[in-house]
């Protein structure tokens, strides 16, 4: 009637509706056009609706016509119907029904039909519609371009918002007759009887269509009406209801056989017998006589489509009901919101490694993300579906989880980093032949681990077996790994943990180029060690801060760490929480935690629906059950289907086709001690040698190696263990790991179960069993992994168990040894746990009978004690050992002990140094009871004049010490050093001198670099004389090695080459042996390094900008590492850069004091005497007060300090003195310039005196400085020509010198002489100079203040 043509339209009607009497409906299916429909509209057609059709296009060569761009509905069908393909890609139901004759339909032709029928259900959800028009004669299908549906509805009589319950019962029994038409390929549905009408007229058709599938199901004894009750039983007054209820229930069953008969699956005849179910019913009932099972809603009818298209094996073809039980998928349930959170927060992750910002406005580069809950919530599960996506971003995944029953410490990390390199070997076809790599990822990762030393990459392969197939080029080192075994190191309480800290930083660093993402699973478990290293990997140990910095310090890495725990299982002083609130608090770190709730009863409906494969409409009550016992947690749902179904409670009528559920038996079932109790249940049902079974692998934990498993499967009366495991595989209790080289539980839930089905007795018995066994069967190569789980095993049983003082000694031995390997890793916790288990298997006159043992027992677990903070322990353990061992040489180990202990507390370094003499007297070097002037500079000139017989290159061919006396008198004579330097001691040099002296007459030590160089030091600062100092440390650097370059340097470069050499060539040398210490463990002088160079780079006039970057990140290492004093140090030259960089970025890495402010740390460090400390703040308070022109702040800073650290001035490490002299002298000359005073002048007059005396050292470092306060000193004396010229000489030095910052000051200040002596030109000129030298600096708060002053 519109002049509309099949076939190919114009591009003017794409996008129209036809329209004819007022109404249109549209959707679309997209397919060619053949001619032979190429013929006007019929005008019968008054009501059209075009369906686009989408994503239903046919195999090719599958139909031999093309399809029209527009078709009547029932033309469609007809198409379909003689051009069905035979035996190809039909559904596949009647295989599993039995010997029936039903045709076949075809599944392309059911997928399409469902999804028109989904586009129509959907457009009259939208609007209203005339029931009457909604016929095959008035539906189009239309093909357009874009596959989207449309379905438009104007109706003739006005618009109707309001969809009342009676008309959607008639629009879905409308809906029902098209469907049923369209399912059955044209048939027509049987017409509708009046609910007072006789319903046998439909029960031959009912009986003959039902005639096969009877003979199939006759045999199985299930319930087909689900209602046996009479009517005499229900009453007389509800005979009516009763007859409408048969009436409509045998028309459903009618229409379902019907449909069944036609080969349709049971999804499609369930629906539509649903949708006509309630179609006899007269007007009058008002939808009152519906049947429970009636299509109630559009919105119902929708639901069921929609799972028909998302997912039609399941809910339309019935090709999962043959298995006729519940199976819950492995999919994430309605967890949408939290998973674009987390990817919100790695999205954060992959930008701010591209990011380059100002201070104050950069990102925080390190994202932590907390996935907590309930046992059961589906954490796992949650974090996986995460990283499905991240991978498929480019992501690289790591993962582990954390087990109950600990093994090796940090072996789960380890085995996340292993699990990932055999994956990039696998996929790089890289094997122990060392095959070219074909992979770009691997290519780029080997680079960069090649570039670690030799010894690094040793210590990792030694961790981390398949990193040696991709680095096997190098030569790797066995021995690399281990601590010494003898003498106790100060450091070697954490230079072995902050050396692998950093290697893990490195590690991380090398693979991720590309983003990475590292899940920790179950962290409520992890051991100490691994906690520690995921705080140094979150704090960013081992990263580069960018390309422009001479750091190695954290900040660039695109490292995302996922962790997740159990919320009942974490309270607020665990170690998990206590590392959480400090991740907290570091202000470039952002934690985000996801907690996941239990699913709500829609989500739970979800679950269970797809569980059944049955739709979310009928399933609606049981999920409402199940929601209300288990309170949403997805593991529990799982079990409770499982159980359900177990006790015949939920199960499926193969003759109805239908699931069948007792909401009273299931209301009434009690689960009291909630998913515990169920699989508690679940597991007895298993035989007695398959649950003994589970029972062996739950005493391992949740997971175990099938290297270890094969030594044990035949204890506890198993003929094998592992063939009675193939049971609980397929029942989904247990499964292979995804490399297959270990078998654990699928939850940890589930070995919980077993493990509290175990009683203690029976315990205790498989404990010994099973170690026994192990212990027997591996005592020839025991690799480490198998010893830790052995030992785990014999600490269960306890001494209580050991049935013989044999037993017991062997047992104490394999914890000893068990106890070394943990402080090798190291892991200081599982260490104490070995030791001290060790020590409880000990007999009474153990020191008697095993002397040895006992030993190495009590001195190892004092060390360790010591590790932890632990006093107390550790005192009672170093007096056991010195109460009971035989000889002085036994007693040294625990004395080293006891004076590193004592050291580390300010109030007791004194004695530590007493107990040092003590020691060193026994070992024959002794010391007098006082130091006095004289004695010292005999000893100095002594040792010098010996040490002259020597050029610097042939001091490293005195050969190695051999005396062992002597070589542990060193070791004490280094901690000495430390004390001496600690408490400003007098006996430093001598100590130095001692060192020496011993090496020259006995041999070279290790260490003897570090005693060299404290010599040089010491001659410097006592006889002030520099150059014979710097040449005396020449000698140390000759016959230093990387092991030592950390102290030695930190001597040389910070105290004696300073007065030398160029300060600018001197900071290249600090950040090497800052790094070098780093890699190799040395955290105390790596640190003591970093600390020096900040002090150097700051006040030498290195870039703001990069100094901005990396003293926070120095500041954060020490905090991680309680370095407080370095950071109280650090923290006033941050506040200085931040306030001349112009930024306000709040500090939050902490000292113990919590001190911030920098009248707070100066306070703070009088207190506790940290006069270096105190120092340092005042000289920051001058610089900047000076700088910024605030003269009335600095002259009381200097008016209260400079006298006071005059007189406490140190005779070691003196670089700040530079300064404060420097500040103080051009502070005072201004003040007397001003106000007169002598006191000033003085002030002045001493600091131009000294810079005197140090420009002869070295002119580079100290000429400018001297020229400045000489101008000063002309233009307070009124003497102008003669400031002039030095104030031109002092911004020429500086120029010269690469001094940026103080020839901006030195332009600053001639530019005020210009102006007081009224040249304002020349003034301006200057200030715009001095502008420029501070922007170059990186001071643009200042640099603009100067700028807005000549405005």
């Amino acid at each position: 009637s519109n002049g509309l043509m099949y076939g190919h339209h114009q591009p003017s009607t794409t996008s129209s509706s036809l329209s004819t009497s007022g109404r249109s409906w549209t959707c679309g299916l997209s397919q060619s056009v053949p001619s032979r429909f190429h013929q006007p509209l019929r005008p019968q057609h008054r009501n059209i609706s075009l369906i686009q059709e989408s994503s239903l296009s046919s195999p090719a060569g599958k139909f031999p016509t093309v399809l029209p761009h527009r078709m009547p509905l029932r033309d469609w069908i007809t198409h379909y119907a003689k051009n069905r393909p035979v035996d190809e890609g039909t559904s596949n139901i009647s295989s599993w029904r039995g010997p029936s004759q039903h045709s076949k339909v075809d599944k392309t032709y059911l997928e399409r039909c469902v999804q028109v029928a989904l586009s129509l259900t959907t457009k009259m959800d939208n609007q209203s519609t005339d029931v009457h028009d909604v016929t095959l004669d008035n539906i189009v299908i239309v093909n357009t371009r874009n596959r989207d549906t449309d379905f438009v509805k104007r109706s003739s009589n006005g618009t109707d918002t309001v969809r009342h319950p009676r008309n959607q019962r008639l629009e879905i029994c409308a809906l029902g007759r098209l469907f049923y038409e369209l399912f059955s390929q044209g048939s027509s549905p049987p017409p509708p009887k009046n609910a007072h009408q006789d319903s046998l007229q439909y029960s031959n058709a009912f009986n003959r269509a039902a005639t096969n599938s009877s003979k199939f199901f006759g045999r199985i004894s299930m319930n087909v009406d689900g209602d046996e009750n009479t009517e005499e039983e229900e009453g007389q007054q509800n005979r009516p209801q009763r007859r409408r209820r048969e009436n409509s229930r045998d028309r459903e069953q009618s229409i379902s056989a019907l449909l069944d008969g036609k080969g349709l699956p049971s999804s499609i005849c369930r629906m539509v017998a649903d949708m006509l179910e309630n179609e006899s019913i007269k007007d009058d009932t008002g939808g009152l006589f519906c049947h429970d099972n009636a299509m109630a809603t559009i919105r119902d009818l929708m639901g069921d489509l929609k799972q028909m298209v998302d997912n039609p094996k399941s809910f339309l073809h019935d090709s999962l009901l043959a298995r006729w039980k519940p199976v819950v998928v492995d999919k994430m349930y309605c967890r949408d919101v939290e998973l674009q959170q987390a990817l919100d927060v790695a999205g954060r992750v992959s930008q701010v490694g591209n990011q380059v910002e100002e201070l104050g406005d950069s990102p925080k580069a390190h994202e932590v993300l907390m996935v907590s809950g309930y046992p059961g919530s589906g954490k796992s599960r949650f974090v996986r579906e995460l990283s499905i996506k991240l991978e498929k971003k480019g992501w690289r995944c790591l993962s582990c989880k954390f087990d109950r029953v600990n093994s090796r410490p940090l072996s789960f990390i380890i085995s996340a980093f292993d699990r990932f390199f055999a994956k990039l070997l696998n996929d790089s076809n890289l094997g122990d032949n060392n095959v070219e790599i074909d992979n770009v990822d691997l290519r780029e990762i080997r680079k960069r681990l090649e570039s670690f030393s030799n010894e690094n990459i040793s210590i990792l392969c030694h961790l981390i077996p398949n990193l040696r197939h991709i680095v096997s080029n190098k030569e790797l080192s066995c021995e690399a790994y281990h601590l010494s075994g003898g003498q106790f190191d100060f450091a070697d309480t954490e230079a072995s943990k902050a050396r692998l800290h950093h290697l893990f930083g490195l590690l991380v660093k090398a693979i991720s180029q590309k983003p990475v993402m590292l899940f920790l699973d179950d962290l409520h478990w992890a051991d100490e060690a691994s906690l520690d290293l995921m705080m140094a990997l979150i704090h960013g140990i081992g990263e580069e801060i960018s390309e422009e910095t001479t750091i190695d310090a954290p900040g660039e890495a695109c490292l995302l760490f996922v962790g997740s725990f159990r919320t009942n299982e974490v309270a607020g002083s665990d170690p998990l929480a206590v590392s959480l609130k400090h991740a907290e608090q570091l202000s470039d770190v952002t934690l985000t935690e996801i907690s996941l709730n239990g699913l709500s009863c829609i989500d739970v409906n979800v679950m269970v629906s797809e569980a059944l494969c049955y739709p979310q409409r009928l399933t609606r009550t049981l999920s409402d059950l199940i929601h209300q016992k288990s309170t949403g947690n997805p593991l529990f749902i799982k079990e409770i289907l499982h159980d359900l179904a177990v006790e015949n409670l939920l199960n499926y009528s193969l003759s109805s086709r239908k699931w069948q559920w007792d909401e009273d038996l299931i209301q009434a079932r009690t689960v009291s001690d909630g998913v515990a109790e169920i699989l508690t249940r679940r597991l007895l049902r298993l035989p007695e040698s398959v649950l003994t079974a589970l029972r062996v692998l739950s005493i391992f934990g949740s997971e175990v190696p099938m290297q270890v498993l094969s030594h044990v499967r035949n204890v506890c009366g198993i003929a094998d263990i592992i063939a009675e495991l193939e049971r609980p595989t397929k029942e989904c209790l247990i499964q292979r790991t995804a490399g297959g080289d270990a078998v654990g539980f699928v939850h940890d839930m589930i070995q919980h179960a077993v493990d509290i089905g175990i009683n203690p007795e029976a315990r205790t018995s498989m404990l010994k069993e099973i170690s026994k066994t192990l212990l027997v069967r591996t005592s020839e190569d025991r690799a480490d992994a198998v010893s830790f789980i052995l030992v785990d095993l014999i600490n269960r049983v306890g001494p209580s168990g050991a049935l013989s003082p044999v037993d017991r000694i062997c047992y104490a031995n394999l914890n000893l040894v068990a106890g070394e390997k943990a402080m090798q890793t190291p892991d200081y916790g599982s260490a104490n746990t070995y030791l001290e288990s060790g020590i409880s298997f000990l007999e009474k006159g153990h020191w008697r009978d095993n002397y040895n043992l006992s030993l190495h027992l009590f001195k190892k677990s004092a060390f360790v004690q010591h590790a932890q903070g632990e006093t107390e322990l550790m005192m009672a353990r170093i007096n056991e050992v010195l109460n009971n061992a035989r000889n002085f040489n036994d007693k040294l180990d625990s004395l080293n002990v006891l004076i590193q202990s004592l050291s580390l507390d300010a109030n007791s370094v004194s004695s530590a140094f007493n107990q040092s003499l003590m020691v060193l007297e026994q070992l024959g070097e002794s010391f007098p009871s006082t130091a006095e002037n004289e004695f010292i500079g005999r000893e100095l000139i002594d040792v010098k004049n010996r040490l002259e017989k020597y050029v610097p290159s042939s001091i490293s061919k005195i050969p190695p010490m051999k005396n062992e006396n002597k070589i542990k008198a060193i070791n004490f004579l280094l901690m000495m050093t430390i004390q001496c330097y600690q408490q400003k001691s007098r006996f430093f040099p001598l100590v130095a001198a001692r060192i020496v002296s011993i090496t020259l007459q006995y041999g070279m030590h290790e260490k003897s670099a570090f005693g060299f160089c404290s010599f040089a030091l010491s001659y410097a600062t006592v006889f002030k004389d520099m150059s014979k100092g710097y040449k005396l440390g020449k000698y140390a650097l000759a016959i230093t090695t990387s092991k030592n370059i950390p102290e030695v340097y930190l001597m040389l470069y910070g105290g004696v080459n300073i007065w030398k050499e160029p300060v600018q060539a001197i900071l290249p040398e600090l950040t090497h042996a800052y790094k070098i210490g780093m890699e190799a463990g040395n955290i105390s002088f790596s640190l003591l390094n970093s600390t020096v160079y900040v002090y150097r780079a700051f006040f030498s006039g290195s870039k703001l900008s990069s100094l901005s970057k990396e003293v926070p990140s120095f500041l954060r290492l020490y905090s991680l590492y309680k370095r407080h004093t370095l950071h109280m140090c650090v923290t006033p030259i941050n506040n200085a850069i931040i306030s001349l960089v112009g930024r306000n970025r709040p500090l939050v890495w902490e000292n113990k004091y919590g001190t911030k402010d920098d009248d707070e740390i100066l306070a703070k460090a009088l207190e506790i005497k940290e006069l270096n400390v105190g120092e340092t703040v005042v000289v920051c308070k001058m610089m900047y007060n000076f700088i910024f022109r605030k003269l009335d702040e600095a002259e009381t800073v200097a008016q209260q300090y400079l006298e006071f650290f005059e007189r406490h001035d140190s005779a070691l490490l003196n670089f700040i003195n530079i300064y404060r002299l420097f500040y103080g002298g051009l502070i005072a000359l201004g003040r007397f310039r001003k106000n007169g005073g002598q006191f000033w002048m003085d002030i002045g007059e001493r600091s131009i005196s000294q810079f005197e005396a140090w420009n002869t050292e070295c002119e580079w470092n100290f000429q400018n400085k001297l020229l400045l306060l000489q101008a000063e000193l002309h233009f307070t004396k009124n003497e102008v020509t003669e400031a002039e010229h030095t104030y031109n000489l002092a911004i020429s030095s500086s120029r010269d010198h690469r001094f940026v910052h103080e020839q901006g000051l030195s332009c600053e200040l001639a530019g005020i002489f210009y102006r007081v002596t009224n040249r304002k030109e020349h003034s301006m000129s200057l200030i715009r100079q001095a502008a420029e030298c501070y922007t170059s600096w990186g001071a643009h708060e200042k640099a603009n203040a100067l700028l807005l002053s000549l405005e």
